[in-house]
């Protein structure tokens, strides 16, 4: 089983801002992604390889 993770994204019309953090409130990462189907793709890509 994969570790639990807290993902927090700041929607925009254009652009989404992604910060994940770990179960203790360590910050694990941050990111931006398009806000269209290719960056949803690569938010969960990248949420699957943090997990």
């Amino acid at each position: 089983m994969g570790k639990t993770l807290f993902v927090g994204i700041d929607i925009g019309s254009d652009t989404n801002v992604v910060r994940i953090l770990d179960d203790t409130g360590k910050d694990v990462c941050g990111f931006n992604v398009s806000n269209d189907l290719p960056g949803a793709e690569r938010l969960v890509e990248r949420i699957v390889a943090e997990a």
